[in-house]
């Protein structure tokens, strides 16, 4: 279980940066066009982060079973490992779908600052347990960060899924699916505050 916490942090990043790009993508014509068919804005911008992180699940799954497939795991993999990776995979991506939408044009004006705010909260988020254990004065400004690490500190601590590891994980996640809700209803409330 531990070397799907590496492919954890390529969803990740991927996952943000593809929701960073995917919200601008359309033209402002053709979204007021599609907003005023749909009627509802919050339809609206939440069926654009649901498409990204459709495909980003597509992407899970071709993650989790290329290195079964390949055969390059030291231990033959069971049902609960793949299930647990796909989860993870899964919120994972989430996370960072809601995490990069935060940073399209109408929020974040400056492109150049978008892309270092960007990037700056993926790395802080996936070291954020070794950078607190090195300066443990941070620890109150990283609770702020997407919770990633937790999901990548459990994942990365696991060999075989039991009942006492698969609660701290399910507890990880359940705090990863809540911030990505969070971050969802915030970004949906910006959009609609910050008017074309």
């Amino acid at each position: 279980m531990s070397s799907y916490a590496i492919t954890c942090i390529c969803i990740y990043a991927i996952s943000a940066w593809v929701a960073f790009g995917f919200i601008d993508n359309e033209d402002i014509v053709q979204q007021q066009l599609t907003i005023l068919h749909v009627k509802k804005e919050n339809i609206y911008y939440l069926c654009k982060i649901l498409f990204v992180w459709f495909f980003i699940l597509i992407l899970d799954i071709l993650t989790v079973y290329y290195p079964i497939l390949k055969g390059v795991f030291i231990r033959k993999v069971v049902v609960s490992d793949i299930i647990v990776a796909l989860i993870n995979h899964a919120i994972i991506g989430f996370l960072g779908v809601a995490v990069g939408s935060l940073f399209n044009s109408r929020l974040v004006k400056d492109r150049k600052m978008a892309i270092l705010y960007l990037n700056i909260i993926i790395i802080i988020s996936v070291v954020e347990k070794p950078l607190i254990q090195a300066f443990s004065f941070l620890k109150w400004i990283t609770t702020l960060f997407p919770p990633a690490y937790l999901i990548l500190d459990k994942i990365g601590t696991i060999d075989y899924v039991n009942p006492q590891n698969l609660f701290h994980l399910i507890y990880a996640l359940v705090i990863a699916l809540t911030y990505s809700i969070v971050l969802i209803i915030i970004f949906i409330k910006c959009m609609r505050k910050r008017a074309f």
